[in-house]
């Protein structure tokens, strides 16, 4: 049997003056996902615009807080619609921040994480990130994931 899940996905909302989105009709969504770096006030604004939409995310390496009514999947695995997803949260460390880990800190974050069909993370695995600047790599143990438990789908910001 086939499972399906419609998401609406949203990221790295820098300009939030400039940011709008539609009020979500559940009869098109089933999730709403924040892969980070949107400031509170903008997660917020699109929780309430998902009206009866669950809401879940990862914190971005510029984010502080997970405001009320959104899931911090950081770290965790949740099924919805039989669709097991899991969310690391963060960026590749460059500065002494609560969402910035080592390569070594995020192998024992991804140590632990069960096996799940859709990763949500705020940072891309290294693979696809190599010729980006080293802030903005992902991580390795990402891609040795990928390798192990072959997600059907990886969504990054």
């Amino acid at each position: 049997m086939k499972r399906t899940l419609r998401i609406y996905a949203l990221s790295d909302i820098h300009s939030p003056d400039d940011f709008h989105m539609p009020e979500l009709d559940p009869d098109q969504f089933d999730l709403v996902v924040t892969l980070g770096d949107i400031d509170d006030g903008t997660l917020d604004y699109i929780i309430h615009m998902s009206k009866d939409i669950p809401c879940s995310g990862v914190p971005g390496n510029h984010d502080s807080r997970r405001p009320a009514g959104l899931n911090n999947l950081h770290g965790k695995v949740v099924t919805v619609n039989g669709v097991r997803i899991a969310g690391i949260g963060g960026a590749r460390k460059y500065k002494d921040h609560p969402h910035h880990y080592t390569d070594a800190q995020m192998k024992f974050l991804m140590w632990g994480l069960p096996t799940a069909d859709l990763v949500i993370s705020h940072a891309p695995p290294l693979a696809t990130s190599t010729k980006e600047d080293p802030i903005h790599q992902g991580f390795s143990s990402f891609d040795l994931y990928i390798e192990k438990h072959r997600p059907q789908a990886w969504l990054h910001g």
